[in-house]
C-alpha cells in the first residue's frame, strides 16, 4: 500500500504541476527570443554566396533611427492615440471597457523621442504641455547637462561639415535655400523653460553640407523601405522555422491534441461528492515520406470525499501510425512546403541584396539630380546678372541726352531778358528760330523758366524742352531685354521652388522629416565652376577702382591723391597677377598633364585634334595677355616713378589722371580675357568615368549576375512543382492505419499497464476521387500559373536585355554629346561676347541688338545646362547599367565599391580637383530695389518692373533740320574707351566719375577667336 500511495501521490503532483505549466506558459520575451534565435540562424544559413551577402540581418532598427522603439518590446507603453477613437477603448455602446489599458504608461510620441540625441539633444518628459501636432518637434522638450529644460538648446558651436548640428531659426530663415520656404519649424519654436537660455535665438537640429556617403548612411538608419525589406527576410525565416519544426517530434497527441488537463468537482446533496482530474500528454512526428506516428498518455484520477475519502486512478497509453499510399504520399508531396520555404528564404536574401544595389543607385541618382538643379539655378543667376548688366548698359546708351537741345519758337516775347540763373544755359537763335537749352536742369531752373513770360508760344516751347529732359528714352532693344529679364526672374523663382520641393522629397526618401534643415555638399559641382571666384573677385575689385579714381579733380588733380590712387592700382595689379595670371597658368598646367595622360589618348582622333587646337589657341592668347600685362605693369611703374616728383606740373598731373583711367580699362580687359581662357581650359578638365565593356559582354553579364532573374528562374520551377502537388490532389485517399492502446485496471496504480486491458486495430481508409471539381480547377490553375511563370521569366529576361542595351547606347551617345557640349560652351560664350561688343560699339544701337543679346544669353544658359545635364545623365546611366548588370558591389556602409565613389567617401572631391572658396552665388536673389519704368512701343505703354538703374549721364550735341522736320541727335560720350577697343579714341564711355559703372564687359572671345593680343600698347 505504501508503494501504491507513493505512486498515487507522484501522479497527483505531476498532474498538478502539468496543469500549472499549461496555465502559465512561457513569457513573451521567451518566445520572442526563441523566434529571433531560429530566424537569425536560418538567415545566416542562406548567406552562401558573396553575390547575395547582406551585412545586416537584425530587424531591430538602429537606435538613432526615427522609427526605433526605445521601450520594452514586450511591455511597452501605449502610443499616442486619436482622441475621438480613444474614447471607444474605454466605453463602447454603453459598455465600459478595460480599465487598465494605461498601466504600462503612455509614450510621448509615436516617433522615437531619442533620435535627436545625435544632435546633442536629450528628450525629457514634460507635464501639461499642449502639442500643436504630432509631427512637430515641439512635442519634445530637451534638457542639457545642467538640467535646464526647454524645447531646443544650442549645446555646441561646432559646424563640422556633414554632421548633425544645432542651427538657429534665424540662420535657417536667412539661408538662401530656405529664404522662400515657410517651414513650421521656423514659424514657431515653443520654449519650455527660461527664455534666458536662448539669448542667441532658438536653435533647431539640422544637417549642413551633406555628402553623398553621409546620405547613404542616413538612409540606412532612417529608411522605412530598407527596414521593411529586412523584416520581409525575417518573416521568410520564421516561415521556414515552422516548416522545419513540422518534421520534429512535437508535443501533439493523436489527432493533433495538445497537452491538456481537466479538473471537475461534482457534488450532489445526499449523494456523490468527488473531484476528477483528467490529463493527457502526447508526442507525434511527421516523417518525410508522409508517415505520421503519435503516442498519447491519458490519466483519469477521481477523489471521493464521501464514504471513506478514497481515490481511484486509471491510465491509457494510445498509439497511432498512418501511412498514405496515394494522395499526400511520398517525399515529393510531403516535403513541398519545406522546400518552398527554404527557397523563399533564399529569394528574400537575394531580394535584399538586390535592394541594396537599387537603394544606393536611387539615393545617388536623386543626389545627382539635386546637384543638377542646383547648378541650373547658379547658371540662371549668372545669366540674370549678365542680362541685368546689359539692360543697364543699353538703357544708358539709349538715354544719353544731347549736350544742347532746342525747340521751335518763332520769336521771343518782347522785352524778355534771361536772368542769371538760366542765362548760361538758355539762348535763342533768331535766324534759325530755335530756343536752345544746354546741360541739365534743376527744379529751381524749371520754376524760373516757367515764370519768365506769359506768352503762349514761349510757354509751349519751354514745356517741350522740359519734357525732353524728363523723358527716359527706352528703345525697342531695351524693352526686349527688360521683358526677357522679367521672364528670367520668374523662371528662377520657379526653379528655386522646384529645388525646394525636390529637396523635401529627398529628405523623405532618406527617412527624414521634410522640415528638417538640410543642405547638400556641392563639391561635385566644382568642375563646372568655369570661372574661379578669385578671378571674379579680381574683376569686381577693378570695377571698384572707379570710385577711387572718380575722387580726383578733373581740372587740378592733387598730387598726394594721385599717389594714393596709384598705390591702389599697384595693389590691384598684384592681385590680378596672383588671382588671375597665376590661376589660369595653373589651369593650363593641369590641362597639359591631362593631355599627357592615358585618359586623353582614349579620346577619338577628332576630339584629340580639337583639344590640341583649342588649347594651343588658349596658350597663344595667354601669352598675349602676359605680354600686355607686362607692358601695363611697366606703364604703372613709370607712372609711380613720375609721381615721386614733388614739382610735377598741372598738365602732367592731368595726364596722369587720364592714364589711370586707361590703366583701369586695361586691367579690366586682361581680367576678361583671362576669364575666357579659363573657361576654355576648365571645360576640358571636366571628365567622364570610363565604361569600356562591349554590348554583348554587358548583356551576358547581366543575364548571369542578376539576382532577381535568378529568383524568377527559380519561380518557374516553383510553379512546375505546384502542378505536381495539384495533380496529387486529384488522386483518391488510401491510408494504412495502425492504432492501439494499453490501459491499467481501475485502482491506485496509474502505471499498472496490462495486456488484458489492451486493444489493437489495423485497417485501410479509402476516399474515392469522385467529387473532384474543386481539385480539377486547382489543377488547371496550377498549369496556367506555370505557363504564366514561364512568360514572366522570359519577359524579365528580355527587359533586362533591353535595360542594359538602352543604358549602354545611352552611355555611348552621352559620351559623344559631352564632347560636343564642351564646344557649345565655348561657342555660346563667343556668341555672347560678340553680341555685347556690337552693342557697346559706337553706332551699335538699333537694329536687332536686343534680340542678338537675348539669343546669345539663351545660348549660354542652354550650353551651361546641357553640360551639367549630360554629365549627370552619363553618371546616372553608368550607375544604372552596373545595377542592371548585377555587377554593382555594395560595401558594408552601403556605398558602391567603385573607385570614384570610394574616393568620394574619403574626400568627397572629384579626382585632381582641389577645393576652392565657396561660391558667393546664392540660391535666392537678394531683394532688389525696383522702380517702374515705362516702355513706349507702337504708341502703347507697358509697365515693366526691374532693378533700379541709375540715371545715365553724358554730353550730346543737337543738329536741327529745317522747321517741321525731326531732330537728329548725335551723342558723344566722354572719357573711357569702349571695351575691346570698339571705337575711335574719342568714342569713350564712362560714367565712373558720374556715379555709373558698367558691370559687364565683353569677355574678349572675339580677341580669342582671332588670336589678337589682349592688350595693345
Amino acid at each position: 500500500m505504501r508503494v501504491a500511495d507513493c505512486v498515487h501521490r507522484s501522479v497527483l503532483l505531476l498532474s498538478i504541476a502539468t496543469t500549472m505549466l499549461m496555465v502559465c506558459g512561457c513569457s513573451r520575451a521567451f518566445w520572442r527570443d526563441q523566434a529571433d534565435d531560429d530566424a537569425y540562424r536560418l538567415m545566416a544559413e542562406k548567406q552562401t554566396s558573396p553575390e547575395w551577402h547582406v551585412p545586416r540581418m537584425d530587424i531591430t532598427p538602429d537606435p538613432r533611427s526615427r522609427f526605433s522603439d526605445p521601450y520594452d518590446p514586450d511591455y511597452g507603453p501605449l502610443p499616442p492615440d486619436d482622441p475621438a477613437a480613444h474614447t471607444y477603448m474605454h466605453r463602447m455602446g454603453g459598455i465600459n471597457g478595460y480599465k487598465s489599458w494605461h498601466k504600462l504608461g503612455e509614450a510621448l510620441a509615436i516617433e522615437n523621442p531619442h533620435w535627436l540625441n545625435s544632435f546633442g539633444l536629450v528628450a525629457t518628459e514634460v507635464a501639461n504641455v499642449t502639442f500643436e501636432r504630432e509631427s512637430d518637434l515641439s512635442q519634445l522638450s530637451f534638457q542639457t547637462g545642467n538640467g535646464t529644460s526647454y524645447a531646443v538648446k544650442h549645446v555646441a558651436d561646432d559646424d563640422t561639415d556633414g554632421q548633425f548640428q544645432l542651427i538657429s531659426s534665424e540662420e535657417i530663415a536667412n539661408d538662401p535655400a530656405y529664404a522662400a520656404s515657410s517651414s513650421p519649424l521656423i514659424e514657431s519654436i515653443p520654449v519650455h523653460g527660461p527664455p534666458a537660455v536662448l539669448d542667441s535665438g532658438a536653435f533647431v537640429p539640422g544637417i549642413k553640407n551633406l555628402k553623398l556617403f553621409q546620405a547613404i548612411e542616413l538612409s540606412y538608419i532612417h529608411s522605412r523601405a530598407y527596414q521593411t525589406q529586412i523584416e520581409d527576410l525575417y518573416l521568410a525565416a520564421l516561415d521556414l522555422s515552422f516548416d522545419r519544426f513540422r518534421f520534429n517530434v512535437r508535443y501533439l497527441g493523436i489527432g493533433g491534441n495538445e497537452p491538456s488537463a481537466t479538473a471537475t468537482h461534482t457534488s450532489i446533496p445526499g449523494g456523490a461528492n468527488n473531484l476528477a482530474l483528467t490529463t493527457s500528454l502526447g508526442v507525434s512526428q511527421l516523417l518525410p515520406a508522409g508517415t505520421q506516428w503519435a503516442v498519447e498518455l491519458a490519466n483519469n484520477t477521481v477523489w471521493l470525499f464521501a464514504g471513506g475519502n478514497t481515490s481511484t486512478t486509471a491510465s491509457t497509453l494510445s498509439y497511432s501510425l498512418v501511412q498514405p499510399l496515394f494522395q499526400g504520399a511520398g517525399r515529393k508531396i510531403v516535403l513541398e512546403d519545406l522546400t518552398q520555404s527554404e527557397r523563399n528564404l533564399l529569394y528574400a536574401t537575394r531580394t535584399l541584396a538586390r535592394f541594396r544595389k537599387e537603394f544606393f543607385t536611387s539615393t545617388a541618382n536623386d543626389f545627382l539630380q539635386l546637384l543638377q538643379q542646383r547648378q541650373s539655378i547658379y547658371n540662371q543667376q549668372q545669366n540674370i546678372k549678365q542680362l541685368s548688366e546689359q539692360v543697364l548698359l543699353l538703357r544708358t546708351l539709349a538715354s544719353q541726352m544731347p549736350e544742347e537741345i532746342s525747340e521751335r519758337l518763332d520769336a521771343l516775347p518782347p522785352g524778355l531778358v534771361f536772368p542769371p540763373d538760366v542765362a548760361g544755359q538758355l539762348r535763342y537763335d533768331a535766324q534759325q528760330k530755335l530756343l536752345y537749352w544746354k546741360g541739365g536742369m534743376s527744379n529751381e531752373q524749371e520754376i524760373v523758366l516757367r515764370s519768365l513770360s506769359n506768352d503762349v508760344a514761349f510757354i509751349a516751347a519751354v514745356d517741350e524742352l522740359i519734357q525732353i529732359l524728363k523723358t527716359d528714352v527706352v528703345t525697342l532693344d531695351v524693352a526686349q531685354l527688360e521683358s526677357q529679364l522679367a521672364t528670367r526672374q520668374n523662371q528662377l523663382q520657379n526653379s528655386q521652388r522646384a529645388y525646394a520641393d525636390a529637396l523635401d522629397s529627398y529628405k523623405i526618401s532618406l527617412g527624414l522629416p521634410p522640415d528638417l534643415f538640410l543642405t547638400l555638399n556641392e563639391s561635385l559641382l566644382e568642375p563646372f565652376q568655369l570661372i574661379d571666384n578669385r578671378l571674379r573677385a579680381a574683376e569686381e575689385s577693378i570695377d571698384d577702382l572707379v570710385s577711387a579714381w572718380a575722387e580726383l579733380d578733373d581740372d587740378n588733380p592733387d598730387l598726394a591723391h594721385l599717389r594714393r590712387v596709384t598705390s591702389q592700382y599697384s595693389a590691384q595689379r598684384d592681385m590680378l597677377r596672383r588671382n588671375g595670371l597665376q590661376l589660369v597658368q595653373t589651369d593650363l598646367n593641369r590641362v597639359d598633364e591631362f593631355i599627357a595622360s592615358d585618359a586623353f589618348h582614349e579620346k577619338s582622333n577628332a576630339n584629340r585634334e580639337r583639344v590640341l587646337r583649342d588649347v594651343a589657341r588658349d596658350r597663344r592668347l595667354l601669352n598675349s595677355v602676359n605680354d600686355g600685362f607686362r607692358l601695363i605693369s611697366e606703364d604703372l611703374d613709370a607712372l609711380v616713378k613720375q609721381l615721386e616728383d614733388d614739382t610735377l606740373g598741372l598738365e602732367a598731373r592731368r595726364l596722369a589722371s587720364r592714364t589711370l583711367a586707361e590703366l583701369r580699362e586695361a586691367f579690366l580687359k586682361i581680367s576678361q580675357n583671362l576669364q575666357v581662357i579659363q573657361i576654355g581650359l576648365r571645360v576640358e578638365l571636366i571628365g567622364l568615368q570610363q565604361f569600356s565593356m562591349s554590348l554583348d559582354d554587358a548583356v551576358k553579364g547581366g543575364l548571369e549576375r542578376r539576382l532577381d532573374l535568378k529568383n524568377a528562374r527559380a519561380a518557374v520551377m516553383d510553379a512546375r512543382r505546384a502542378v505536381e502537388i495539384a495533380a496529387n490532389n486529384l488522386k483518391g485517399v488510401l491510408d494504412l492505419r495502425f492504432e492501439g492502446n494499453i490501459g491499467t485496471p481501475t485502482g491506485n496504480n496509474p502505471l499498472d499497464f496490462r495486456g488484458a486491458n489492451s486493444s489493437y486495430r489495423a485497417g485501410v481508409e479509402l476516399t474515392t476521387p469522385i467529387d473532384q471539381i474543386d481539385e480539377r480547377n486547382a489543377y488547371r490553375v496550377a498549369q496556367i500559373n506555370y505557363q504564366r511563370a514561364r512568360r514572366t521569366y522570359m519577359e524579365l529576361e528580355d527587359t533586362i536585355k533591353q535595360e542594359i542595351r538602352q543604358s549602354w547606347r545611352q552611355l555611348q551617345v552621352l559620351k559623344t554629346n559631352f564632347e560636343t557640349s564642351r564646344q557649345a560652351v565655348r561657342i555660346a560664350a563667343m556668341e555672347y561676347d560678340q553680341a555685347v561688343e556690337q552693342t557697346a560699339a559706337p553706332g551699335g544701337q538699333g537694329g536687332n541688338q536686343g534680340l542678338n543679346l537675348i539669343n546669345a544669353l539663351n545660348s549660354v544658359l542652354s550650353a551651361q545646362n546641357s553640360l551639367i545635364g549630360i554629365w549627370i545623365d552619363f553618371e546616372e546611366s553608368r550607375l544604372n547599367i552596373h545595377r542592371d548588370m548585377g555587377m554593382m558591389e555594395v560595401d558594408v556602409e552601403g556605398m558602391w565599391i567603385d573607385p570614384q565613389y570610394q574616393q568620394l567617401k574619403a574626400t568627397d572631391f572629384p579626382p585632381d580637383l582641389q577645393p576652392v572658396p565657396e561660391t558667393t552665388s546664392q540660391l535666392f536673389l537678394p531683394k532688389i530695389q525696383s522702380d517702374d519704368f515705362t516702355t513706349h512701343q507702337n504708341n502703347q505703354a507697358s509697365n515693366i518692373v526691374g532693378p533700379e538703374l541709375p540715371a545715365p549721364v553724358g554730353r550730346a550735341t543737337s543738329t536741327n533740320g529745317a522747321p517741321g522736320t525731326e531732330r537728329n541727335i548725335s551723342i558723344r560720350l566722354p572719357n573711357l574707351p569702349f571695351p575691346q577697343g570698339g571705337g575711335a579714341t574719342g568714342d569713350r564711355i564712362d560714367s565712373g566719375r558720374h556715379g555709373w559703372t558698367s558691370r559687364k564687359r565683353p569677355l574678349g572671345l572675339s580677341d580669342h577667336a582671332g588670336d589678337r593680343p589682349a592688350v595693345q600698347r
